[in-house]
């Protein structure tokens, strides 16, 4: 019988407990103000109390040491010559003194995502396999997506792990829970934070090679995909890159953005993990368009945004976003002379295009009580006049408007999430945000309706 490569990779990854070794005896070169300083290094993932790429640096050099001591803050370079990659770092904290054979160690945090970037870009690879932090237990119900799969757990035992499979054009990438998701998800209920909750794979349909530049724009594309459903930033981590001879080419040690672990209702429900496949292959599509690329991208990251601390901020950052992707659509699909009119339009306006081309009402939905007790037209009115006195306010703010704008604010999230499902052309159900969610009670979205 054929070994399945990712259920082997699943009972290799060992429960987090604090940190992860990543890597250990790397042969690691530092350099500062054009001095070269050699040693060997560790990377590792700590999870508490964030999550961050460390870099445990053991160095012989005395004369390293009294640099480091002498300067408050410093910006290095480390090396690592045996895997082709490289990265600013910072050291975290002061290091001490050296041990009786004249070394030390230091640690180093990396900085942005330069362990990943300064990668080599020529290496072909055939599998890409990640972990993915912080996301929701699902399950999956629909045969064309299901992939169930039987593993062994830590102690030795059988364990069902549930299993999805999303496709799109040449890809596929299969996604299940770790054998110990069920610890994980207890211990990030009760606020431990963040945890690695599932393991993915990404494949080519015709089993051909990829470069790693194509590796990174589907892990990029994953990543604000998951995120959009998951309501917060969730992120692949740990990527590994395999070629044809089994041998792992390409390691990612860097660490995407990614947020404590949160309620965050969205238009995903956990009971329906087939949502998922039916969105993505949209969305992935969507993704490849050079006009919406850098649209979505940041429509999402301002989406994300506004689920997040103050209601006047996140209201600021979600009317933005709808702007933003009005304005992108209308441009694909308008003249130059029309665009010209839609820019002088009103933000109101504006909002209501598109949501009239997605025949999403433009009513106020009448979940929103306070809202319909105001009398707004529509909703884009009362998320634009609402918006209009955060940034432009006259004399002394009324009773009871700030609960009015968490109102607003929700019908603006609400709007986001489906236009972007409508631009992903997705046509089935999905989980209202504007009322209390209960698993596996879904609306059709309203254009297919």
């Amino acid at each position: 019988m054929a070994k399945d490569l990712f259920l082997e990779e699943i009972e290799k990854i060992v429960q987090p407990q604090g940190q992860i070794s990543l890597r250990s005896g790397i042969d690691a070169r530092i350099t500062y103000q054009n001095q070269q300083y050699d040693g060997m290094a560790e990377v590792v993932l700590s999870l508490t109390p964030n999550p961050e790429t460390i870099i445990r640096l053991t160095c012989a050099k005395d004369d390293l040491l009294e640099v480091l001591n002498s300067h408050e803050c410093l910006e290095l370079m480390i090396e690592f010559p045996t895997l082709g990659v490289s990265a600013q770092a910072f050291p975290k904290g002061i290091p001490g003194t050296s041990s009786l054979d004249g070394s030390f160690s230091l640690d180093l945090i990396p900085l942005g995502s330069d362990l990943r970037r300064n990668s080599p870009k020529k290496k072909q690879i055939s599998r890409l396999t990640f972990c993915l932090f912080n996301f929701h237990k699902f399950r999956c119900l629909d045969g064309r997506y299901r992939r169930n799969r039987q593993a062994i757990n830590n102690e030795g035992s059988p364990v069902a792990l549930q299993g999805i499979e999303l496709s799109s054009g040449d890809w596929t990438i299969q996604l299940s829970e770790l054998c110990w998701s069920k610890e994980s998800f207890i211990k990030l209920e009760q606020g431990s934070g963040y945890s690695i909750t599932h393991f993915g794979e990404i494949k080519r349909n015709d089993g051909g090679s990829f470069s790693l530049n194509r590796a990174h724009e589907i892990l990029d594309a994953l990543h604000l995909f998951f995120s959009f459903a998951r309501g917060m930033w969730t992120a692949p981590i740990l990527a590994k890159g395999i070629n044809n001879a089994g041998e792992t080419v390409w390691e990612q040690f860097d660490l995407p953005l990614c947020d404590r672990w949160r309620c965050s209702p969205t238009w995903f429900d956990s009971f329906r993990g087939e949502m998922l496949g039916d969105v993505f292959s949209g969305f992935f599509e969507k993704l490849l368009h050079k006009q919406w690329n850098e649209c979505l991208s940041t429509a999402i990251h301002w989406y994300l945004t506004s689920k997040i601390g103050q209601v006047d901020a996140g209201l600021v950052m979600a009317q933005a976003t709808l702007e933003l992707l009005s304005w992108v659509y209308s441009a694909g699909h308008k003249t130059p002379m029309d665009m010209k009119s839609f820019d002088n339009l009103p933000a109101a306006f504006r909002i209501k295009s598109i949501l009239c081309d997605a025949n999403i009402s433009r009513n106020v939905p009448s979940a929103l009580t306070r809202l319909t007790k105001k009398n707004y037209d529509n909703g884009p009115e009362a998320i634009t006049t609402l918006r209009n006195q955060i940034s432009h306010p006259k004399g002394k703010t009324s009773e009871g408007i700030f609960s009015l704008r968490r109102d607003a604010l929700k019908l603006s999230q609400w709007y986001i999430e489906l236009i972007l499902l409508w631009l992903c052309n997705y046509n089935g159900d999905y989980a209202s945000t504007l009322k209390m969610q209960i698993p596996g009670q879904l609306e059709r979205v309203p254009w297919a309706v």
